[in-house]
C-alpha cells in the first residue's frame, strides 16, 4: 500500500518516525461502522521516481509513504456499542476538557502561551489558508 506524502504535510508529527524503527500501527475507525480494523507492519518513506510515479498528477508530492502490512485485524463491534461513540449527545463538554495547548504543556513539561480555542482556531484557519495557496 503505498500513500502520497504532500509537502503541506510536513512534519508528518505522530505519523512514524521511521528512522528509529519502521513499525507501524494504524486503527481505522469510521463513524457509523461499529467495526474497527487494525493494521501493523513495517513502513518507510520512499522518494525515487517509480515510488512517486502513481501520484504524479500532483506536483506537491516529493514522497511516498510505502507500507507492508504483516497483520490486520478486525475488531468486534462490542466495545464501540458500550462507548456510544457515534452519539453526539453523551459525549463530554468540550468546555470542561484542558485546552489542547494545555494538555500538551503538561505532558512535555514546557510552558507553552495560552490561548483560547477560538483564537488556536483562527491561527489554524490562517495557516491553513496560507500553505493551501502557497502549495497550490
Amino acid at each position: 500500500m503505498e500513500a502520497p506524502k504532500l509537502r503541506s504535510l510536513r512534519p508528518m508529527y505522530g505519523l512514524v518516525d521511521e528512522s528509529k524503527s519502521g513499525k507501524f500501527g494504524l486503527l481505522f475507525v469510521i463513524p457509523g461502522v461499529d467495526k474497527t480494523l487494525w493494521m501493523v507492519g513495517w513502513v518507510r518513506l520512499a522518494g525515487d521516481a517509480a515510488s512517486i510515479a502513481p501520484f504524479a498528477a500532483d506536483s506537491r508530492v516529493r514522497l511516498s509513504i510505502a507500507v507492508t502490512v504483516v497483520d490486520a485485524y478486525l475488531h468486534c463491534a462490542k466495545a464501540l456499542m458500550r462507548s456510544e461513540l457515534w452519539h453526539p449527545e453523551i459525549w463530554v463538554d468540550r468546555s470542561s476538557l484542558p485546552s489542547t495547548v494545555e494538555m500538551l504543556s503538561d505532558q512535555t513539561g514546557s510552558q507553552l502561551p495560552l490561548e483560547s480555542p477560538a483564537e488556536m482556531l483562527a491561527v489554524t484557519l490562517r495557516i491553513y489558508k496560507t500553505r493551501a495557496v502557497a502549495t497550490a
